[in-house]
Parts: structure tokens; sequence; C-alpha cells
């Protein structure tokens, strides 16, 4: 049983993924084959279009079912599934930071290039990606400090870092 929070962690990453695949598969929006980082899966839109709604469709998708099924999970089977609840709920949030890379800096690339001439895009969203990795960083250097066995935290967010550089 000690397989199990490691098991239902890997689903709410599978389900999250899979929700981007099947959007993207029903919107016909072309996407590029799944590949492992070491801060998760990466599925990149190969955009072709002059609406980016079916875009951001895709990319918020993975978090709006993560946080309902975790919602349908916890009323369904209280108790159960808490770590898939957690995954899904911590996953989904994560996701939408606006941090390069991750779900929410891909919504923001899109806004923000809508809004702003190409250079000034790119150096706004470095400057809000770079401001949320080191307030995550920040965050989790103060709940180690204070005495939370935390490494794994602190070893994503210095990751994190080292990949905004």
């Amino acid at each position: 049983m000690t397989d199990l929070p490691l098991l239902q962690s890997l689903s709410a990453i599978v389900l999250h993924e899979s929700a981007h695949i099947f959007t993207a598969r029903v919107l016909k929006v072309e996407y590029s084959s799944p590949t492992i980082s070491p801060v998760g899966i990466r599925l990149a839109v190969i955009s072709k279009e002059k609406s980016h709604i079916k875009e951001l469709a895709v990319y918020l998708s993975g978090s709006i079912f993560g946080i309902i099924v975790g919602l349908i999970t916890d009323c369904l089977c209280s108790g159960r599934f808490d770590y898939f609840v957690f995954a899904s709920f911590a996953f989904s949030i994560l996701n939408l930071l606006p941090i390069k890379g991750f779900d929410g800096g891909e919504v923001l690339s899109i806004v923000v290039n809508r809004l702003f001439l190409p250079d000034r895009a790119n150096s706004v969203i470095k400057v809000l990606s770079a401001i949320t990795v080191l307030a995550l960083w920040f965050m989790s250097v103060s709940i180690h400090m204070r005495g939370s066995d935390n490494i794994p935290m602190l070893v994503f967010t210095t990751y994190l870092i080292y990949s905004e550089l």
C-alpha cells in the first residue's frame, strides 16, 4: 500500500495531460508529441490559426478537468483517494501559474502577445514568469526554514529558477 500515494498522484497528472490531448483533438488543434521534463510533461500547441480561443481552451482544459475531477472524487469517495484529490488540485493550480512552460505561462503568452509588440511581449512574459518563480522559491525557503522538511519543493523551485536563466 505504500505505492498508493504515488499511483494516485501519477493518475492525476495523466488525467490532466489527457484532457489537453482530448481537447486538442476535439477542437482539431495540432500539437506536438508529449515530452517529459524535470518539471512535468510538455505538450505544445502548433498553432496555425488566427484565433487563439482554441489554443486557450487546450491550455486551460487540463487544469479545469483536474479541478472538476478532484471535486467529484472528493465528494463521491471522501477519504479513500485523498492523494489523488490533493494532487489534482495542486497540479491544476500550479499549472495555472504564469511561468514559462506551464499552462498558465502559455495562456499569459497568448494574451500578452495580443496586447504588445513581440519584443515588449517577450519582456513582459519573462518578468512576470521570473517574479512568480522567485515568489515560489522564497515561499519554499520560508517553509523549509520554519522546520518543515519540504526538500522536494525547494529542489523544484530551485530548478525553476535555473530554467529561467
